[in-house]
């Protein structure tokens, strides 16, 4: 008995001894479940959106596109379903709490036989009376009564409760609670992937007409060119060469204007699928202000991997599948240890042909049920538990790693996004300055046509990567949002 009563001491210490948790001592981010707040848009909250027509409303600005985003784009639909489905699942696993009530009510059928010293007892149409009892001569001369055919409707009312199980009730319970912060944790980020995708597509489109709208500046600047090299060939002071290189400058913006006007289109597409609506619907949108607050982002580094760490949804979801492993390896461990069980059953008999034997029978029992040996079962399904919550820690690892990332990506980003908009903002001006000063000696024959096409491709390449910089700096200012979980 000694032997048996030590390893199953020991297995019970084991069970009560909890993880470590990699919060205490700093390995790992301390995502509560407490600082998980309600989704900004849920079922009932779509309710309150305005409805509208982007063809109808004028310009749309970044606020309105993500209204339409949130109300059209199903990705949302589809976590917060998720997020609902867990919560139910939670309430679920509660009911462990409560007991267990059934009924049951059947329908026998009896039709019985006797025989004494060979000789066949008397059935329902017998001499004993038709569908009557029937008397048989026992062997020691008494008289047995028989019921040859009956008929009996059995109710039964069962009562179960567990009333101890060594903490799995307790830790299934637990389990699905963290299912639940992990749903929603992760319905959170996707209302942000929504919104950073608008976003994206919205600036990207803004940059697409830019660049669309800087073409045709080019083009017009090709015409003039070509325009001023033609007249001074027609009156004989410069060569064919030199209309011949303004004209085929002037063909090719042209054709760099429908590759814009193409992509143009492209971007518009982007954005009407992010906002949840089909591919070629059109509608205007608000341009980017003339003066980005570019240096208005004064957060460290530091503070801004702080705020990361507090607030980005998918890491404060892998923390809580991190907890939700943990419970369920207690879970795990509770399958291999003692039950204590109790129930009840309260049965009433009507008998349709007898009705004086109806009869009621009340029955309690309290179980101990001890699991001795399932083929080391309990141990291999520990074993497994265990290595799941070590694959849980290190994927929480992995993506508190790559949220950091994130941050000094997007941080940086943002930095030589701002300084690009400074500098491409004067190159642009020397640009323009640098070209109307070479047309102007072109015309007065002091600059060559060599020097008028490269001054108008510096010109040209001076407002493309002016769009482009402010289009990185919006960008840059939302991945950083984004990456903060603060979008």
């Amino acid at each position: 008995m000694r032997f048996f009563l030590l390893p199953f001491l020991c297995f019970l210490c084991a069970a009560c001894n909890p993880l470590i948790d990699p919060c205490i001592d700093g390995t790992a981010a301390c995502l509560r479940e407490d600082k998980w707040e309600g989704p900004i848009i849920a079922e009932e909250a779509l309710n309150v959106l305005d409805e509208f027509d982007p063809r109808e409303c004028g310009p749309l600005g970044s606020a309105q596109l993500i209204n339409l985003a949130l109300q059209n784009n199903p990705t949302t639909y589809r976590t917060w379903a998720d997020a609902r489905a867990a919560a139910f699942n939670w309430k679920a696993t509660q009911s462990q709490l409560y007991p267990t009530v059934s009924w049951q009510t059947q329908l026998q059928f009896e039709v019985q036989k006797f025989k004494e010293q060979g000789v066949e007892g008397i059935d329902g149409t017998g001499a004993g009376g038709a569908g009557g009892g029937a008397g048989i001569i026992s062997p020691t001369g008494f008289s047995v009564s028989s019921q040859p055919y009956n008929q009996l409707v059995i109710h039964d009312l069962f009562i179960n409760f567990l009333l101890l199980d060594f903490g799995g009730r307790a830790a299934s319970i637990d389990a699905a609670a963290h299912a639940l912060y992990v749903a929603n944790w992760t319905h959170n980020r996707s209302l942000e992937d929504v919104v950073i995708n608008v976003l994206r597509a919205y600036y990207t489109y803004l940059e697409q007409q830019g660049l669309y709208e800087a073409q045709k500046k080019n083009v017009e600047d090709a015409r003039k060119t070509y325009e001023s090299a033609n007249a001074q060939y027609e009156a004989g002071v410069r060569s064919i060469v030199d209309m011949l290189q303004t004209r085929a400058s002037y063909v090719n913006a042209l054709s760099l204007l429908e590759t814009t006007w193409g992509n143009l289109k492209t971007a518009m597409g982007g954005l009407a699928a992010a906002i949840g609506l089909p591919a070629d619907y059109t509608f205007e949108v608000q341009l980017l202000p003339e003066n980005l607050p570019i240096d208005e982002v004064k957060e460290s580094i530091e503070d801004l991997m702080q705020l990361a760490k507090d607030a980005r949804p998918d890491l404060a979801a892998a923390y809580a599948f991190y907890r939700q492993r943990q419970a369920e390896l207690a879970v795990v461990r509770s399958n291999g240890l003692p039950t204590v069980t109790a129930n009840v059953d309260y049965e009433w008999a009507n008998n349709i042909h007898f009705p004086i034997q109806n009869s009621v029978f009340r029955t309690g029992t309290v179980s101990l049920n001890v699991p001795i040996f399932s083929g080391f079962l309990y141990v291999n399904q520990e074993r497994q538990a265990k290595a799941l919550i070590e694959s849980a820690y290190a994927q929480m690892q992995i993506t508190e790693s790559n949220v950091y990332l994130d941050v000094i990506t997007a941080y940086y980003a943002l930095k030589t996004a701002a300084e690009t908009v400074k500098y491409s903002t004067e190159f642009l001006s020397f640009a323009q300055k640098a070209y109307d000063a070479t047309l102007a000696g072109y015309q007065a024959g002091v600059n060559s046509i060599t020097d008028l096409l490269n001054s108008q491709l510096t010109l040209a390449n001076a407002r493309a990567q002016y769009i482009v910089s402010r289009s990185q700096w919006v960008t840059s200012l939302a991945n950083l949002s984004y990456a903060t979980g603060n979008i």
